[in-house]
C-alpha cells in the first residue's frame, strides 16, 4: 500500500471512530439521532479537513526537515488548538440551533469550555500519532541514507583505488622509478618512497567517512609528485589554498579523483602538457575546492572523463551527505576546464 493510500485509510478509520463516539454519546444524552448524525458528520468533516490542511502546510514548508523539535511541538499545539477552536465554535452554533444539547443543560460559557476540551482531547492524539509516524519515518530514512552512503563509500573507494592504483598506474610509476635508478638513484629512492606513501595514505582512509582537507591535499601532492616523474616537463602543478577557516572535513578521495581526471584526460592528451592547479577557498558560507587544467570540456564528448562511474559515485555521495547544499560542477573557463566541489562550510567544520 502506498503512503498516500495508507494515510487516507488511517484518516477515515480514525475519524470514523470519532463519529461512532459522537453517535454513542448522543444516544446516552437522548439527542435526536438525525441531529446526532448531522452534528457528527460536520465534526468529522472539520477534523478531516483541518488535519489534512495541517499536513499540506507542513509538507509545503518541509518543516520536519528544516524546523527543530521545539518548532514542531509549537506547530502541533497551534494546529490542534486552531482546529479545536473551529469545532467549538461550530458546535456552539449548533447548540444555539438546538441540534445538540449540553450535559445537564450547563450554561453557554461552561458549554464552550467543555466543548473545547472535549474536541481537543480527540485532536491531540492525532497530532501525536502523525508526528510520531513522521519522526519514525525520518529515523528510518536517515538509517537507510547512512547505509547507502556507506555502500557508496566502499564502491567509490574501490573505484578510486582501481583508477588511481591500477596495474597501469603502477606499471608507469615503476618504469619511471626503474629509469631513474640508471642515472639518478637518489631521485629513484625518493620516488619509491612517494609511491609507498601514496599507497599507505590511500589504504589509511579506506574506512573513513570524512577526511581533513589537509590530509586529502597531502595525498594529492604525493600523487602529483609521482606523475611529475612520468610526465617531466609536460606537467606543472601548484596549489592555491586561500582563506580556509580551521580544519575542514571533506569526502575521502574526492579531490584526488578530480586531480587524477585532470591529468589522465587533460594533461596526457596535450602534446605540450600543461599546468594543473589545485585550489581551495571559502566563498560566503561554503567551502569550494577542485582542480583547474588546460583543455576543453564538451558534454557527451569527453567520454570517461566526467561521465564515468567514479564521478557519478562521487556526485551521489555528495548528494547523500550534503543534500542540495553539496554540488559537483564541471565547466569551461577561457581555455581551462574547472572541476570543483562546493560544500556547506558549517557541515564541513562539524
Amino acid at each position: 500500500m502506498s503512503k498516500t493510500k495508507l494515510y487516507w485509510a488511517l484518516q477515515l478509520v480514525g475519524w470514523g471512530c470519532y463519529l461512532f463516539f459522537i453517535l454513542s454519546a448522543a444516544i446516552c444524552f437522548n439527542i435526536v439521532v438525525s441531529h446526532a448524525i448531522l452534528v457528527g458528520m460536520i465534526n468529522v468533516l472539520i477534523c478531516l479537513t483541518g488535519t489534512h490542511l495541517y499536513r499540506k502546510l507542513l509538507k509545503r514548508n518541509n518543516s520536519d526537515d528544516t524546523f527543530s523539535k521545539k518548532h514542531i511541538i509549537l506547530f502541533a499545539l497551534a494546529g490542534s488548538i486552531s482546529i479545536a477552536f473551529v469545532l467549538c465554535s461550530v458546535n456552539a452554533y449548533l447548540f444555539a440551533l438546538n441540534l445538540t444539547i449540553a450535559p445537564e443543560r450547563m450554561p453557554l460559557t461552561q458549554y464552550l469550555i467543555f466543548q473545547f476540551l472535549d474536541c481537543y482531547r480527540f485532536l491531540i492524539p492525532w497530532f501525536i500519532f502523525y508526528h510520531g509516524i513522521k519522526f519514525t519515518q525520518q529515523k528510518i530514512e536517515n538509517v537507510n541514507i547512512r547505509a547507502e552512503s556507506d555502500l557508496l563509500l566502499k564502491t567509490s573507494e574501490l573505484q578510486n583505488l582501481k583508477n588511481q592504483l591500477n596495474p597501469h598506474f603502477l606499471f608507469n610509476s615503476l618504469n619511471s622509478i626503474k629509469a631513474l635508478t640508471l642515472f639518478d638513484p637518489i631521485q629513484a629512492r625518493e620516488a619509491t618512497d612517494r609511491l609507498s606513501q601514496l599507497l599507505r595514505m590511500s589504504l589509511d582512509c579506506k574506512d573513513l567517512q570524512v577526511i581533513s582537507l589537509q590530509e586529502e591535499l597531502a595525498l594529492v601532492k604525493e600523487y602529483l609528485a609521482l606523475e611529475k616523474i612520468r610526465f617531466d616537463r609536460r606537467l606543472l602543478y601548484d596549489f592555491e589554498i586561500d582563506n580556509i577557516p580551521g580544519e575542514i572535513n571533506i569526502l575521502p578521495m574526492s579531490l584526488h579523483l578530480l586531480t587524477e581526471n585532470a591529468i589522465k584526460h587533460g594533461i596526457s592528451k596535450l602534446k605540450s602538457g600543461g599546468k594543473v592547479t589545485v585550489f581551495a577557498r571559502k566563498e560566503r558560507h561554503n567551502i569550494v575546492f577542485g582542480v583547474r587544467n588546460p583543455g576543453l570540456y564538451q558534454v557527451g564528448c569527453n567520454e570517461g572523463l566526467y561521465n564515468g562511474g567514479g564521478l557519478k559515485t562521487l556526485e551521489k555521495r555528495i548528494s547523500l551527505n550534503y543534500g542540495v547544499n553539496g554540488l559537483l560542477e564541471i565547466y569551461n573557463l577561457d581555455d581551462f576546464v574547472i572541476a570543483q566541489i562546493t560544500l556547506p562550510l558549517q557541515t564541513c567544520q562539524n
